[in-house]
This record gives C-alpha cells, sequence and structure tokens, in this order.
C-alpha cells in the first residue's frame, strides 16, 4: 500500500532531511506487518482522495517514512486521549458543583441550575439518580399543592358566587314583585333593576342625607372660565380629603353615626381640571362604603 504525505519543510530542514519536489512524498508498506492499533490510526488520517495511485494522508512530517507517521500520529492521539479525559473530568466536577447547588435551591425553593452541556447520567450515576427522585419529589409536592390551592380557590369562589345568588334571590322575594321574580328564576332579571334597590335598602339609615353632587363637565368649564372654548381635556380625580370645614367635620360625624354598622365613612376631595394642570374646582363629600350582605356599595353625601 502506498500513501502519499506533506513535508513540514521548515522540520526537514532542521533535522537536516532533504524536501522531495512538490513539497510531498511517497511511503510505500505492508498493511499486515502493523498491528491493529497502528493501522487505525492511519486509517484514521486517510483521505478518501487518490494522488497517483496512492492514498492521501492529512499529515505533515519531517522524516518521510513510515515510523515516522506512525510516531506522530501516536502523539497526536495521546494529545487527543488527553484532551478528551480533561474535558470528561471537568464536566464530572461541573456535575458534582451543579447536582450539589441543585440539592441546595431545592431545599430552599430557588431556581434550579442546568446541568453542563454534554453531561452523561453514566458519569455519576448514583448522584444524578438521588438528585433526580429528589427533583421529582419536589415537582409532585408542588404539583400536588398548587392542584390542592386551585381547588380550594375554586370551591371558595363557588360558594361565594351561591352565597350571593342566595342573597339576589332572597332579596328579589322581599322586595320585588311577582314579574321580577319570575324573571329571576329565569335567570332573565337585568342587574340594574335590583342593584340600585339593594343600594337603596343598605344606605336606608342615611336617606334623612343629601347626597352628593357630582362635579360635572360643564362645571370645569365654568369654573376655567372657557365654556366656549371647543372640546376641552376635561379630567376628574379623587383623593382623600386634606382639611375640612368645622361644618364638614359635623356632617361626617352625624352620618358615621347614622351609618350602617361596620361601614366605612370617611371625606374625600373631588377634582375637576383642564389638560391636567391644576383643579380649578373640588367638592368634598362623606364616603360611605358599607357592606350588604355578600355585595359592598359606596355612597357619596353632600358635605
Amino acid at each position: 500500500m502506498r500513501i502519499f504525505v506533506r513535508i513540514d519543510e521548515k522540520a526537514a530542514l532542521i533535522a537536516g532531511h532533504d524536501v522531495p519536489e512538490g513539497g510531498m512524498a511517497q511511503i510505500e508498506f505492508d498493511p499486515a506487518t502493523l498491528s491493529p492499533e497502528d493501522r487505525e490510526l492511519l486509517a484514521s488520517r486517510l483521505h478518501s482522495a487518490v494522488v497517483k495511485d496512492s492514498q492521501w494522508c492529512d499529515l505533515y512530517v519531517a522524516n518521510p517514512d513510515l515510523p515516522s507517521v506512525l510516531e506522530i500520529l501516536r502523539e497526536d492521539r495521546a494529545k487527543f486521549e488527553a484532551a478528551r479525559a480533561k474535558k470528561r473530568e471537568a464536566i464530572r466536577e461541573e456535575t458534582r458543583r451543579v447536582i450539589q447547588e441543585r440539592r441546595t435551591t431545592i431545599a430552599w425553593g430557588r431556581v434550579v441550575p442546568a446541568l453542563p452541556d454534554g453531561y452523561d447520567e453514566s458519569v455519576l450515576p448514583e448522584e444524578l439518580r438521588a438528585w433526580q427522585a429528589e427533583l421529582d419529589k419536589e415537582n409532585a409536592a408542588r404539583m400536588e399543592q398548587e392542584k390542592a390551592e386551585q381547588a380550594r380557590q375554586e370551591a371558595q369562589k363557588a360558594a361565594a358566587q351561591a352565597e350571593k345568588q342566595a342573597f339576589i334571590r332572597q332579596f328579589v322575594q322581599a322586595h320585588m314583585d311577582a314579574d321580577a321574580q319570575e324573571r329571576l328564576e329565569a335567570e332573565l332579571l337585568p342587574e340594574d333593576e335590583y342593584l340600585p334597590l339593594m343600594r337603596d335598602e343598605c344606605f336606608r339609615s342615611l336617606a334623612g342625607f343629601l347626597a352628593y353632587d357630582k362635579i360635572t363637565r360643564q362645571d370645569v368649564l365654568a369654573a376655567a372660565d372657557c365654556e366656549y372654548e371647543p372640546f376641552p381635556a376635561v379630567s376628574f380625580d379623587v383623593r382623600p380629603a386634606q382639611q375640612a370645614t368645622a361644618f364638614q367635620w359635623r356632617r361626617l360625624k352625624e352620618i358615621r353615626a347614622a351609618a350602617p354598622e361596620g361601614s366605612e365613612v370617611y371625606l374625600v376631595e373631588h377634582l375637576g381640571s383642564i389638560r391636567g394642570e391644576d383643579p380649578v374646582i373640588t367638592r368634598i363629600s362623606v364616603r360611605v362604603k358599607a357592606k350588604y350582605g355578600p355585595f359592598v356599595f359606596t355612597r357619596d353625601y353632600a358635605a
């Protein structure tokens, strides 16, 4: 068998060897005289290209003879094996570190780090299996906890809805006519028919107090003296009152005394402005927030 190799001209000159014309040399040998390991080494560097009836060997040599070629191939193989072993050991160490970190993060509920690229379960089978068992157990417990929490929330939501429907039915039967009751049973009664009645019933004890007169767009335009400006940008806002007159304080106490039990009663300031600038008009009201069965209603009163 014949193979062609390239000549490393600089190395050949230093070693005192002649360089053939074209920088290539042909080596002839009998493969049967080589060991299986040497034949495998040579085969790994042969190309499919054929040059002058010889196989092309991807190799640079200083001395174009078979022992020199085999020596270079053995050195290259040893370097390759050393590099692979080093990389494999680095993967082992990184896998050990990540497994330990995963156990720590699982215990504390933090984000679990990823295993290194190229890891193999055969590297550390016992530790990997131990980690996987811990992770599976943690994931199963988390899933069960999430399912239980979801079921609890759904049950709570269903119970609240059932309570609300029962309260609506009871209220309609007590305060509305037969027509409304029939439409409720048919699930055709609009909310805007019974909710205003509920709100009035909720604040029945405050019926003697004047309702708050809302700030309108026209009020803002008039206060800003731009009543005739075409389509100005008007905005409204509400905030806790910053101060109160003697009358407003007295009205707050009167409404608080008459409000339904457990109500929140406080002063709020209503603001009206143009183009997002400082308010041009403000009004104070007493806000009452009361619970009526499963419903919560809010109403403002003049102050």
